[in-house]
């Protein structure tokens, strides 16, 4: 079943993840890795990564979706394949340069609790029933070839319609920004899903190289 797609919601999730005392509040061993001053000056231009029009098994499909620079929002493009599966692909940096890179950066798993508080976020807007965190989770520090490693987690999702959802969410640092993907299973496995999440990082640390 077909979650929503995130992209046009994308900048407002990030507002919504910081609407409530509870995602606003420090969090010990995250605040400082996550939070940007509101003052902050945009990241130094840096040449853009690609999001190749095949990367790993999955097809691009449509454009990429470009935030703005200055936005910290950055780019994001949607994959897909055709048993079902599909994946969101976003590159982005909160307005501050992000390292080292890898799965073992505090920014990561940082990251992945505020991408959680994002999807709370979506529920509360409706667009979900329920969110709730599946086994097992993943983390590479380090892939086979010697490159900077990822962290996923992953849920089950109810959707307005009553179906649920097999999701992942994997993060890791390129280049000084986030690359993040956000995966579903067509199966509805959340092992999947993390599986999925890997291969596309991994592509895209492989297309950054090129």
């Amino acid at each position: 079943m077909m979650r929503p797609s995130l992209l046009p919601l994308f900048p407002l999730l990030l507002l919504a993840a910081c609407a409530t005392p509870e995602a606003a509040a420090p969090q010990p061993g995250l605040a400082t890795a996550t939070a940007a001053p509101a003052a902050a000056a945009p990241a130094a231009a840096r040449p853009a990564i690609d999001f190749p029009a095949t990367l790993g098994s999955f097809q691009r499909r449509g454009e990429v979706t470009d935030y703005g620079a200055a936005s910290g929002l950055g780019r994001a493009a949607g994959y897909h394949r055709a048993n079902g599966d599909y994946a969101t692909v976003y590159l982005y940096d909160r307005r501050q340069r992000r390292a080292p890179e890898g799965a073992m950066s505090p920014d990561v798993a940082a990251e992945l609790q505020v991408t959680r508080q994002e999807l709370d976020g979506v529920m509360a807007l409706g667009r979900y029933r329920a969110v709730e965190p599946a086994d097992p989770e993943l983390l590479v520090e380090r892939t086979r070839s010697g490159g900077p490693g990822l962290r996923c987690n992953n849920y089950r999702i109810t959707q307005t319609h009553g179906g649920t959802t097999g999701d992942a969410v994997c993060v890791t640092v390129l280049d000084g920004q986030f690359l993040k993907v956000r995966s579903t299973a067509a199966n509805g496995d959340p092992r999947r899903a993390n599986l999925i999440g890997a291969e596309l990082i991994l592509a895209m640390q492989e297309a950054a190289r090129r």
